[in-house]
């Protein structure tokens, strides 16, 4: 069993988040630390539980940005089973035991969050029913092409599921979701009802709660922001198209998640993105409310 974890400038709350790794009742536990070039005392917290826990260290010769850093530590683990690790949470001593035991015979496994500040106080007893992204559909990959609830720190995942995702595109904006995508390929993922870590919101995050908006989100942002939210989501698209991963099934719903924002960034009267989010709108609004998805179809319509 591995823990890959990417650090950068952590120091603050590393040593609180390795002591929960190293505190997990599943003992049997290999920890992959890729440092992307830290200036503080990251290295020499890391440097003392190379030593004492045995944890393997690696530095980055240049700045290779979170998802990368997230994509090297995955690819330097042993363990038939690989978790995800970030540097400034908290996992409660079972979530490991936990996750292997309920995984069944599913590629990918994530569970629920709470919520915590800089202080450690619980802002948010659940990220997944605060959040409304989670929802059951018959079509898991179509689900996480146009959408994601699948957050790094709460995910485990097979070896199989590294192999198939490994290299991560180096457009992806998100390794999580990217290997989530992967495992809905596969033997799919499982979402468990269960608060296994404690997620850490601040404003250093590269990513966080407050941070991914979602597709709703991009239309509440400026028309700046907009814009380049939108060329980051047709650079992902491209980089998903060119990875050689997906099936040519596959590959039609990703080209319609490319339409979709080519359209919203390029026209006034967004008939193409309409036409889209409503032949995908069972897995893009799924668990959405009535008057959720009316005002999204019309917001996807006119900018």
């Amino acid at each position: 069993m591995s823990v890959a974890l990417a650090t950068y400038n952590g120091e603050r709350f590393l040593r609180c988040q390795l002591d929960s790794v190293y505190s997990q009742t599943h003992k049997n536990l290999e920890v992959v630390v890729c440092d992307d070039g830290s200036s503080d005392g990251t290295i020499n917290i890391l440097n003392s539980y190379k030593k004492n826990h045995g944890l393997r260290l690696y530095r980055n010769e240049k700045n290779l940005g979170f998802v990368q850093n997230f994509a090297k530590a995955v690819s330097l683990c042993r363990g038939e089973f690989i978790a995800l690790c970030d540097q400034d949470d908290i996992w409660f001593p079972e979530k490991i035991e936990i996750l292997l035991s309920e995984i069944g015979n599913h590629s990918l496994i994530c569970s629920d969050a709470e919520l915590v500040d800089e202080s450690g106080n619980v802002i948010s007893r659940s990220l997944l029913g605060g959040s409304g992204h989670y929802a059951e559909t018959d079509d898991q990959f179509r689900f996480f092409v146009f959408r994601n609830y699948v957050t790094g720190c709460t995910t485990m995942f097979r070896r199989d599921v590294a192999d198939k995702g490994l290299p991560v595109p180096k457009g992806a904006m998100y390794h999580d979701w990217w290997f989530a995508t992967v495992a809905s390929t596969m033997d799919g993922v499982k979402c468990l009802d269960m608060v296994l870590t404690r997620y850490r919101q601040h404003p250093a995050n590269d990513t966080g709660a407050s941070v991914r908006l979602g597709l709703a989100g991009k239309f509440r942002e400026s028309k700046e922001k907009k814009s380049a939210s939108f060329k980051r989501e047709i650079e992902a698209c491209a980089s998903f198209l060119g990875s050689g991963v997906f099936n040519e099934r596959e590959k039609s719903v990703i080209r319609d998640r490319l339409l979709f924002y080519g359209d919203l960034n390029e026209s006034a009267i967004h008939f193409s993105a309409f036409r889209i989010a409503f032949r995908h709108r069972n897995y893009l609004l799924a668990g959405r409310s009535i008057f959720f998805k009316l005002a999204f179809l019309l917001g996807s319509l006119v900018k």
